[in-house]
Order: structure tokens, then C-alpha cells, then sequence
């Protein structure tokens, strides 16, 4: 089951003149920020919000797309900030991301996110940026992790291609590997390999640009208590540990810039 609320799916002309049998019209192009949500609302609008204030390059539009359960409680919120929403009949992540993307069908980039991430106003620009140029995709090279409950920050540092709640990728490669997989979790991964073997396929060398450290820096991904990975630790300032791919190094707290972005962490 598939249900789709909000607008036109078309882009946006910019500007439609006739010139005596000449009629020519100028569209925008559409970035779409991608988020699966499960029963998070409060940490939703804050994450939405947090996109919605992001700069918007000259000819360009930004949408969001959300995707959850029909009866998540995220579906309001996201209809409130004007977000197509789309219900899954399922709870798989992988399936989520598929519907929220696929949902808005005319995208040219999709940049994906998570509704507990805090991204940077900047990366909207910089994923356009690295678009614009031809890149497949962008991606980040490190993260920051903040655990809400316990006040402690960790930077993590690995492979851009599965940090995913940086990870940015045309709409044509997106759509044409299928986007992806049903998974529960690992859905980086799977998206990964899907994306490399359709650039293979389409004799696509151009595939990866990398964000700036300040984008990466400044986008805040949470740790709340009710994430599926409860396991992952938080070194003290200073000190180090390999977690799967990704080296992790204990940071100074950022739980103000956390609460500077409507988060509670009382």
C-alpha cells in the first residue's frame, strides 16, 4: 500500500514568453531531502525545520519527502511543514527511503538524511555544487554522533559511501540501481553496491565528490535512546575505537548547538 499527500510531482517553471511562433519556458531543477521516519515527531520537525532554513541556489527548488507507517505520528508533522508524506505498508528502512524518494519522481537530486539528523544549512548547496559538476554522488568522510541521554559527542570518521545521512546522488542513478534495498538495516550498504554497479554499467567514472569538514562537522546526528543501534559507544574526550568501518574519537559536548536546533535534551 502506497498513499502520496502534497503537490505537483512537475517542476516549477520559472518563466514561460512567446516571441511570434516561439514559446519557450525555463524550469527549475528539484532537490528533494529524503527521510524515513519511525514514531519520532518531536525530533522530525526539528530536523525538517532545520533543512527548511537552508539557503536555496538560483534555480533551484528543495522539497522534502517523508515517508513512514500510515499511522506514524510523523505523518502530522510533516504535513504541517508543507512535506509529502507516503505510507509504507512495512517498516523496513530500505523500503521507507525507496518510497520517499521514488514519491517525488522528477527529482534531480535526492539528499538523504534521518529524522533524528541535524543537517547543515550548507550541505543543500554544496550537494548542488558537487550536481552541478557531474558527480554521481557526494558524501562525507566524517560524522558527529551526540548521545542526548549522556551528554557525550563522538566525531566518526570512514568510508563517505556509508554515511548515509550525508550521502546526496542524482535522481537518475538513484532511480535507475532502484534505490534501496528491503532491509531493515545496512541500507548504506546496499545502496552502495547498487550505485557502483550502475556506474560500471553506464561507463561512469565521475561518481564521488566529498563535503567540506565544516558540512560534515556541522551536521548532528543523535543518539536518544530509542535507536535500533543502542550498542554504539562514546570514548571520552580524547580517546579512540574502531566500530565496524569507522574509526571513533571522543569530542568536546555540542549539546548546546544540539538545543540551538529545537532538540530537547532534558
Amino acid at each position: 500500500m502506497v498513499c502520496v499527500f502534497g503537490t505537483s510531482l512537475w517542476p516549477t517553471p520559472l518563466a514561460v514568453a512567446s516571441s511570434g511562433d516561439l514559446l519557450y519556458s525555463t524550469f527549475m531543477l528539484q532537490a528533494t531531502y529524503v527521510i524515513a521516519t519511525t514514531n519520532r515527531p518531536n525530533l522530525l520537525h526539528a530536523c525538517i525545520s532545520r533543512i527548511q532554513s537552508s539557503p536555496i541556489p538560483d534555480g533551484w527548488k528543495m522539497t522534502v519527502s517523508v515517508c513512514g507507517l500510515p499511522d506514524d505520528p510523523g505523518r502530522a508533522v510533516a504535513e504541517e511543514l508543507g512535506c509529502k508524506y507516503t505510507c509504507s505498508s512495512n517498516n523496513m528502512a530500505g523500503t521507507k527511503m525507496r518510497l520517499a524518494a521514488f514519491a517525488e519522481a522528477s527529482t534531480n537530486l535526492y539528499l538523504i538524511t534521518g529524522d533524528d539528523d541535524m543537517q547543515s544549512p550548507d550541505r543543500l548547496a554544496e550537494s548542488i555544487d558537487h550536481y552541478e559538476a557531474g558527480f554521481l554522488w557526494s558524501g562525507g568522510s566524517s560524522i558527529v554522533f551526540h548521545n542526548v541521554l549522556q551528554d557525550k559527542t563522538t566525531l566518526w570518521t570512514g568510508d563517505p559511501q556509508k554515511v548515509g545521512t550525508l550521502f546526496s546522488v542524482r535522481g537518475e542513478a538513484l532511480r535507475g540501481c532502484g534505490g534501496w534495498p528491503d532491509v531493515r538495516s545496512g541500507v548504506d550498504k546496499g545502496l552502495s553496491t547498487r550505485l557502483l554497479k550502475w556506474a560500471t554499467a553506464h561507463k561512469h567514472n565521475k561518481t564521488q565528490a566529498l563535503h567540506s569538514k565544516a558540512v560534515c562537522e556541522n551536521t548532528l546526528c543523535l543518539q536518544h535512546g530509542t535507536n535500533i543501534w543502542k550498542q554504539r559507544p562514546f570514548p571520552d574526550i580524547g580517546k579512540r575505537t574502531v566500530f565496524g568501518a569507522f574509526l571513533l574519537t571522543g569530542v568536546p559536548s555540542v549539546q548546546d548547538r544540539v538545543e540551538a536546533c529545537g532538540v530537547s535534551c532534558t
